[in-house]
């Protein structure tokens, strides 16, 4: 790499380390789309022609056309700066994919039109065990352990809870039976722990958010249903009232109390993608490059020289404010 091009590369590093963007070494379930999505808006800005909304996907593809353009798609660092963009879109995908999915729950709970307390991403442990639970909603008659889904694609559960692709029944992608019982078992943990002495009724639902999603279900301990079903769903829950407003309101407080924020680090290498970034964009497109910098640079200067005129100009309008109010006093003691 020349000089130029290192001095470029070295301001370009600057301007992602000056943003403060995911510099922290763990952060809260709640924070990461944030931090992602400032990301993604600072991997764009630094293309020219790109509008604010582009996704770093959008990048990517860009950046492969150059290389391509430029017999460079062998190149290990195009290589690996592929990889690690594909690694990034899915790790952004899923943080908005899930996000979504709950604010969708969120918004369709308050359709319930029985008395009920709900609380949304709650996060349940003890010293061995943590799991974070999506919502639960309390009624007279049972306490709600929802888990939700925003999957894009149908969905086939098999009769022992595997989870499965509806077009791929050969790839398990996780037991949905393991992770509602772990789950099941905490929040009836901490209930018991918290001195409540009722009958726990715990009735599991799994909600698909994304209403273009099909699903069957062959596991009989977990009701499923989608979105918008689901304040009918629990409106026509049949069975004896087991809890009334003290009750309601000592599991909602309960579970407030117990549940623990947790920091969790993010398993990518955003300082290692940055820098690759840097490379790439000047092995595809370097003179793009270059004169923005030095344009930059050229009114980083004319800024800087227009600020020290103005502070001269203050500076000299400060003296003679200062010196005619020195004679307007020495004039009205001679008077």
């Amino acid at each position: 790499m020349n000089r130029k091009n290192s001095t470029t590369k070295a301001q370009i590093l600057k301007e992602f380390e000056d943003t403060g963007i995911l510099r922290q070494t763990t952060y809260a379930k709640k924070e990461v789309e944030g931090e992602l999505r400032k990301f993604q808006s600072m991997i764009v800005s630094k293309c020219e022609g790109f509008p604010g909304d582009s996704k770093i996907s959008d990048i990517q593809a860009y950046i492969l056309a150059l290389a391509e353009k430029k017999d460079l798609l062998e190149d290990p660092k195009i290589i690996k700066f592929n990889e690690m963009s594909n690694e990034l879109n899915k790790l952004i995908a899923f943080e908005i994919s899930g996000n979504k999915g709950e604010r969708i729950l969120a918004h369709n709970l308050e359709w319930v039109r029985v008395k009920n307390r709900s609380l949304m991403n709650l996060e349940l442990g003890d010293d061995n065990f943590k799991t974070e639970i999506d919502g639960v909603v309390v009624t007279s008659k049972a306490i709600f352990l929802i888990e939700v889904k925003n999957s894009s694609q149908d969905i086939y559960i098999s009769p022992h809870g595997n989870y499965y692709r509806a077009n791929d029944r050969k790839k398990i992608l996780f037991n949905i039976a393991n992770k509602m019982n772990c789950r099941y078992y905490m929040l009836r943990k901490t209930l018991r722990q918290s001195g409540f002495k009722k009958k726990i009724k715990i009735y599991n639902l799994l909600v698909f958010t994304n209403h273009n999603c099909a699903y069957v279900n062959e596991y009989k301990y977990i009701k499923v249903c989608s979105a918008i079903q689901i304040s009918g769903t629990i409106q026509k829950y049949r069975a004896s009232n087991l809890y009334d407003e003290e009750d309601m309101n000592f599991i909602q407080d309960c579970l407030r109390k117990a549940s623990k924020v947790t920091k969790y680090p993010i398993a990518f290498d955003f300082k290692e993608y940055v820098e690759l970034y840097a490379d790439v964009l000047l092995m595809t497109e370097p003179q793009t490059l270059e004169v923005a910098y030095a344009d930059k640079n050229c009114k980083d200067c004319v800024v800087m020289a227009a600020f020290n005129l103005l502070n001269k100009i203050i500076r000299k309008t400060k003296f003679v404010y200062a010196t005619l109010a020195t004679l307007q006093i020495r004039f009205r003691l001679i008077k």
